[in-house]
């Protein structure tokens, strides 16, 4: 789950406005996490009672070190409420990715976990675990 919400699932997801289908379209730039399961952030992960850790956020910024294969990094801020108490905490990772045509997969560093997106313009959609996370850029 947090490889989707994480790409996406990232994937690294500021670059400029061109089409996919343009020569010179680029997945490299920054990428924001804006939906999953087509329901806008935050996202809950886990709830119990008045307990609950959410994602607030999730970047991947991508790399390209030639047109099919580059590097990402990624930052993923949640919100944990626990006891009334509310505290933030981000996790980084980063990785390799590939490039096949439109679909890009990622390889995470922490755990060597990989995730499979489709990317289309300015948008990059993964699907994992039934929950589909959207990243724009």
């Amino acid at each position: 789950m947090r490889r989707l919400i994480a790409l996406v699932l990232t994937v690294g997801l500021v670059a400029c406005g061109s089409d996919a289908t343009s020569p010179s379209a680029s997945i490299s730039g920054t990428w924001s996490l804006k939906t999953v399961n087509g329901a806008a952030l935050p996202f809950v992960v886990f709830a119990s009672g008045t307990d609950k850790e959410e994602i607030v956020s999730d970047v991947f910024t991508l790399t390209a070190n030639n047109a099919s294969s580059g590097a990402f990094t990624q930052l993923t801020t949640f919100r944990i409420t626990q006891n009334g108490q509310v505290a933030s905490q981000s996790l980084p990772d980063a990785g390799t990715y590939t490039l096949n045509g439109s679909a890009v997969t990622l390889q995470f560093n922490s755990d060597s976990s990989s995730v499979t997106g489709s990317w289309s313009g300015n948008t990059i959609t993964v699907t994992e675990n039934g929950l589909v996370g959207v990243y724009q850029r």
